[in-house]
Formats: structure tokens, C-alpha cells, sequence
């Protein structure tokens, strides 16, 4: 016969000093040899009685101690503890600092200590924390700190450090959010990415749930959303996710890669190594149809697409094409505000621009070529079979009728020799 029902989850530990410690709903509690509840069943772990007290963590994760007449004489308030001088003391860990408490709480030495250790009955030793002070511009203190180290971010809070932990505090040295990560960064208005366990989550001041879960390899926070990252393989490759600030999707895609807002715009590019550009609403603006992009400048942002560099617009309207993009770099070809475009050479349909240097340009007009510099102005008219330009600015080979000519500017063309040659 069943002296206690079976109504539990499990039994944790057997029964010792007249309780057991069970698990019901994956919340720990304790009871008795009749299977009378002693200590409710809402901790998220309970250890078996030590020196009288039963060490309880609550779901917040702290520890605390019921005495053998189950009372919590010691509230549920410590990072962790152990028992010293035969149980009738307890070192007991505050917010990372380690001090020294009796059974009923009363505190025997201050939360002051990184280490600390019993030397005797009477006697222990501590190694204190690093102390860091806060001053002024004009060199006066402000505040003094007591942690393994403290450090400006990128906001108005501190960070710091403790046994390899770190958390965030204002700089009077409230603490803001308790060191329990691995690594901090990144922190935008109330958002900021911590690292935690070994992958990238993203929190927000003043709440314990996380904004985006910590299931990333690489989190970068900008003004405008939460880039998060994870590497593909063992190269350097990585698929990105955009979030906006309340922890949802920006952008429903994957993405190999992007660009910092810029210019009201977010350079994106998709897994099949497309390059496009969404607003800071995650709205695609210009299809992912480019090979390559650069940021937007003064409205117009330079691109290449099937080996052809272009210039468009914000509403992804082709302002140059590869032609004009040449032109425009030598000086050929001008942009007002409206973008209108001004040639400083004539040129239509018929004119075939081919790039010789960074000096001259041939122009080419059905079978016949001339030249000009980046001016506009005519060097060598149209009417050669062929030019071609060395190293000097001055001298040009060209074919006329048949014949091979040097041309020095300023000077008479002369033959190089009277052959005939077949073209």
C-alpha cells in the first residue's frame, strides 16, 4: 500500500532529515514523511538540508534558506553561496561581490570581495575588486567603482566587469542591467546586443525578456535596425536577418551581405549574390538586379550590372549608362541639380566613344576616327582609318589612305614611308 499517492512529477532527492525534495510542473519543492508539502513547489531548484538550512533558488535564479521549522529566514536575494566554519557562517555573493552572513541573515562582512575564504574561526581573507573613479572635465571625482573593470560604450551608460561577467550601469553606479553576459556592444537608445552561452541575442533596458533570442554569430546595431548574422561554413560567408527595434522581421529575405543606411536607403544583397535597396521600412525600392552597388551620393548611387558600370537614381532610373559614366569621370559630360545632362562634345547616336587614356578620346563616326581631349576639344578630326596614341601627347600614329602618318601637333604630318599599306 502507498503511503505517499503517486502525484508527483519525480522525486529529486530521497527523503532526508525528514524530506524529500520533489518536482511538480518543473518547479521544486519539499515534503514530509506523509507527503505533506513543507516547502512549496515554486523554486527552480532546492539542494538537501546542510547545518539545518535548505538552500532554495528561485525562478530569477537567486538563493536563499529555510531554516528546520521551514521558515525563509534568508530571502531568496544571493548570486550564490557556501558554507563555512561548520555551517555557522556563509559566504554568500551579492551582484558578483562575494561578503559573509551568520544563519539569520546578519551580515558579518561587507559585499566587498572577488574571493573570499575562511583562515580560521575568527579570521578570513578577501582579494578586493579593482576600484575605478569618475571624474569631471575639470578633474573633480564624480563616482568611484569597485569591479574588475569599467568602461565607457557608445551611450551614456558604463559597462562593467565582474568574474568575467559584464552588465551595464549608469554613471552613479546604478546598476542598469546585472553582469550576466558574456560581452556587451552595439548600444542604440534603449537597445543594445549581448552575448550570451556563446551566440548574439538582442535586450532592451528595464525588460528580462529578449528582443531578438541570443541564436546569432554576429550582431551589428545602426540607427536604423538590428543587423543580425550567422556564418555559413568555415569561410567568411554569412547569412544576415534585418529586425527593426521591437524584435520583428524588417526584411522577410536572407541576405549575403549589405550596406549602412545611407542616404535613406539600405544596400542589400541576396543569397544569389544580387545587389538592391530597401527603405528603412524593409520596402524594396530598387529590385536586387545589380552586380554590384555603391552607396547613394547626392542622389545618384553608381552600379554594375552584367560587366556595364551605371549611374541611377533613387528611384533606380538609369541617369548614365556605361558610356556616360566614362565620359562624366573625364570631365566630358556634366550633371546639373535636376539632372540634366550637358556634353562638352557633340554627341549622338552615331558617335562611338572608345576610352584611350585619361588625356584623349577616340571618336569614331561610321569608318572614320578622330580625336579629342577630355576638354572636348577636337585634337585630330574625324577623317583617319585608324589613330593610335602612345606615351607622348603630342605625337600620333594614323592610317589615311592607305598610308601610316605621324602627326605632331603644331607641325606638318609627314609619312613614315611611302609604302601602301592594305587596311
Amino acid at each position: 500500500k502507498a503511503v505517499i499517492p503517486a502525484r508527483f512529477d519525480a522525486i529529486a532527492e530521497p527523503f532526508n532529515s525528514g524530506q524529500a525534495i520533489i518536482i511538480l510542473n518543473n518547479l521544486y519543492g519539499t515534503i514530509d514523511l506523509k507527503g505533506k508539502i513543507l516547502i512549496s513547489a515554486i523554486y527552480k531548484k532546492i539542494l538537501p538540508a546542510q547545518f539545518n538550512l535548505t538552500p532554495v533558488q528561485n525562478t530569477a535564479g537567486l538563493w536563499g534558506f529555510y531554516t528546520s521549522d521551514i521558515k525563509l529566514d534568508i530571502p531568496c536575494q544571493y548570486d550564490n553561496f557556501k558554507f563555512t566554519n561548520k555551517g555557522k557562517h556563509i559566504f554568500v555573493q551579492k551582484n558578483g561581490k562575494w561578503g559573509m552572513i551568520n544563519q539569520t541573515n546578519t551580515q558579518l562582512a561587507p559585499f566587498d570581495f572577488k574571493h573570499i575564504e575562511s583562515v580560521s574561526a575568527k579570521q578570513i581573507k578577501g582579494t578586493r575588486f579593482n576600484s575605478w573613479e569618475l571624474h569631471a572635465p575639470n578633474g573633480d571625482k564624480k563616482k568611484s567603482f569597485e569591479y574588475d573593470s569599467v568602461a565607457f560604450t557608445k551611450s551614456a551608460l558604463l559597462s562593467y566587469s565582474m568574474n568575467g561577467w559584464e552588465g551595464l550601469m549608469n554613471t552613479d553606479g546604478t546598476i542598469i542591467l546585472k553582469n550576466s553576459y558574456e560581452d556587451i556592444d552595439d548600444i542604440i537608445g534603449e537597445v543594445f546586443a549581448v552575448k550570451k552561452d556563446g551566440s548574439w541575442g538582442v535586450k532592451k533596458l528595464n525588460t528580462d525578456a529578449w528582443l531578438i533570442d541570443p541564436l546569432y554569430d554576429v550582431i551589428d546595431i545602426d540607427s536604423t535596425c538590428v543587423h543580425t548574422g550567422i556564418k555559413i561554413g568555415n569561410g567568411k560567408s554569412m547569412h544576415w536577418k534585418l529586425y527593426d527595434f521591437s524584435g520583428m522581421l524588417l526584411y522577410s529575405g536572407i541576405l549575403s551581405d549589405y550596406h549602412a543606411f545611407s542616404n535613406g536607403l539600405i544596400a542589400v544583397k541576396s543569397t544569389s549574390d544580387l545587389w538592391g535597396f530597401i527603405n528603412a521600412k524593409g520596402e524594396t525600392v530598387i529590385p536586387l538586379s545589380y552586380n554590384w552597388v555603391d552607396d547613394f551620393k547626392n542622389g545618384l548611387c553608381k552600379v554594375e550590372k552584367n560587366g556595364q558600370q551605371l549611374v541611377i537614381n533613387k528611384s533606380g532610373d538609369i541617369v548614365f549608362n556605361h558610356q556616360d559614366v566614362y565620359l562624366f569621370s573625364i570631365g566630358l559630360l556634366k550633371l546639373n541639380a535636376h539632372q540634366d545632362k550637358t556634353y562638352t562634345y557633340t554627341i549622338d547616336a552615331k558617335t562611338e566613344i572608345i576610352p584611350i587614356n585619361t588625356e584623349f578620346v577616340k571618336i569614331k563616326k561610321g569608318e572614320k576616327y578622330g580625336l579629342i581631349n577630355t576638354k572636348g576639344e577636337v585634337i585630330l578630326p574625324t577623317i583617319y582609318s585608324d589613330i593610335h596614341v602612345g606615351n607622348s601627347l603630342k605625337t600620333f600614329s594614323v592610317v589615311k589612305d592607305n598610308i601610316i602618318k605621324i602627326v605632331q601637333l603644331g607641325k606638318n604630318p609627314y609619312s613614315v614611308d611611302k609604302k601602301i599599306i592594305t587596311t
